[in-house]
């Protein structure tokens, strides 16, 4: 009988401390990807990256936050949190929307809210992880960022503005660097961490505060943002290139 109450008790006590991820196991939809796309541990530009999902890849989501800024979602055996302006809803199968539709723009069908719960979703999806270990760091890191440390907001891409935009439409400039730029940029020391609010994508563009760095020789200078390296077109401030 004591045996039976300790399982029992075990039971509860883990149905308890996993609300959010319980709530979240079904899947609420599809969606598509509409440009590369970081899948991160947490809903927020300090949690780290654990794959970039490309570009017209289907996904299952299985909420969103209330805000629909961040959509837990998975994708190639891969469970995150995906920025919603460049996620284009499409339902549930049963009941899909008419025409799928940024996920920031869906008021009908839209999926569930779930609340984020950092250290069950950590000990559910990340034991295995190589960051796991430095979950106590980024959860003090993350949690400042959502509290307001980050410095302004990236401008969204055409894609993730536009409402009802075609699938797969192109982001703007296609930059691919020489080897010599990627090797001086991968070599410099990262500059202080700058959060902005959103996600970094090919097409989005850079407030003025954030600090621009030259680049020997190359038109395209560089910037460190929200933990990745980015190529920025000085004359727009546009990023157009990646560092993954």
């Amino acid at each position: 009988m004591r045996n039976s109450t300790k399982v029992a008790a075990a039971a509860l006590l883990a149905a308890v401390s996993l609300p959010s991820i319980a709530a979240a196991q079904g899947i609420a939809g599809t969606a598509t990807v509409v440009t590369d796309l970081n899948l991160r541990a947490g809903p927020g530009p300090a949690y780290p990256v654990i794959v970039t999902i490309p570009a017209n890849a289907v996904i299952n989501v299985h909420g969103c936050e209330a805000a629909l800024t961040w959509c837990d979602v998975d994708w190639n055996g891969n469970r995150g949190w995906s920025y919603a302006a460049y996620l284009t809803y499409a339902g549930t199968a049963t009941a899909p929307l008419p025409t799928p539709m940024p996920i920031p723009q869906v008021v009908q069908n839209a999926p569930p809210t779930i609340v984020y719960e950092q250290e069950a979703y950590f000990n559910q999806y990340y034991q295995n992880q190589t960051f796991y270990n430095d979950r106590a760091r980024i959860f003090g890191a993350a949690g400042g960022v959502g509290a307001g440390a980050t410095i302004g907001a990236l401008i969204a891409g055409p894609i993730g503005a536009a409402v009802g935009a075609a699938i797969g439409a192109a982001v703007g400039v296609n930059v691919i660097p020489p080897q010599t730029v990627v090797t001086y940029v991968q070599q410099q020391p990262a500059p202080q961490a700058v959060y902005l609010t959103g996600e970094v994508v090919v097409g989005a563009g850079l407030p003025p505060e954030v600090v621009l760095y030259p680049v020997p020789d190359y038109q395209y200078p560089y910037a460190y943002i929200n933990g990745q390296m980015v190529l920025v077109d000085p004359s727009t401030r546009t990023i157009v290139y990646v560092f993954r």
